[in-house]
């Protein structure tokens, strides 16, 4: 008799790996489609239902064996690319939270922000490390450690409810969402030059996931009206030199 097998997904940065987990053995392999986590705050779920009136699972949505629901990259590509998402570069989101006209929103984990961030940010990771000991949690572990040297990363359930702290419940307020590398939507690569070249990559038929896109996709569905992306993220805000704080 087949041993019966069960579904787990595993995150580390921008690249989500899924595993098949039978009763007496795991086997790990590598999946090429980016998923992110949506939002568990039941609250912010059924507002979700209400503004949609709908109480089924929604296009692009996939549900695990960890009790977590999905949506697809592509779907989030798609969406974003819907509702024309805006971006800016680093010096004009700079000129933006300088001026008190936006806040700065680093999704990325809290470690990472405690060792370096851009000056004034705030840090509301979309991810976190693995929390607790219970069969779920160290699955997961393991998971991770089978293919990666990083540690495991789950989804921050306070997500949502610290944007809402950082903007002081004002979903209105204008934020910026900062990750590491920035990510795109683009599908079209550009080479300039004396005569400049426009092609389709077929590796950018979604563009380039992030976790900044991913938590501007997040902060849209959950109600904020005024999100961001910065082109570039951490990455290009330390390459050209703007203010960043340093743990002492």
């Amino acid at each position: 008799m087949a041993a019966v097998q069960h579904s787990a997904e595993f995150l580390v940065g921008p690249t989500r790996f899924s595993s098949k987990l039978p009763v007496k053995a795991i086997a790990v392999r590598l999946r090429h489609h980016s998923l992110i986590v949506r939002a568990n705050d039941s609250k912010v779920k059924a507002g979700n239902e209400l503004r949609s009136g709908k109480t089924s699972p929604q296009r692009g949505q996939v549900s695990t064996w960890f009790d977590e629901t999905y949506t697809a990259w592509p779907e989030v590509h798609r969406v974003l690319t819907e509702r024309n998402m805006r971006s800016v570069d680093c010096q004009e989101a700079f000129k933006l939270v300088r001026s008190g006209k936006a806040v700065l929103i680093d999704v990325r984990e809290p470690q990472d922000f405690g060792r370096v961030h851009a000056q004034a940010a705030v840090s509301v990771p979309l991810f976190r490390l693995i929390q607790g000991n219970s069969f779920k949690a160290n699955l997961r572990r393991l998971g991770h450690a089978l293919i990666t040297d990083f540690a495991g990363t789950e989804r921050n359930p306070e997500f949502l409810s610290q944007a809402l702290s950082a903007v002081n419940g004002n979903q209105k307020k204008t934020v910026v969402v900062m990750c590491d590398v920035g990510g795109t939507l683009k599908t079209i690569v550009e080479r300039p030059g004396i005569k400049p070249k426009s092609y389709a990559d077929p590796e950018r038929r979604y563009g380039r996931a992030s976790r900044s896109l991913r938590a501007v996709y997040e902060l849209q569905e959950a109600g904020f009206s005024s999100v961001l992306h910065l082109t570039g993220g951490f990455n290009t805000w330390s390459y050209q030199g703007l203010p960043m704080e340093e743990r002492d």
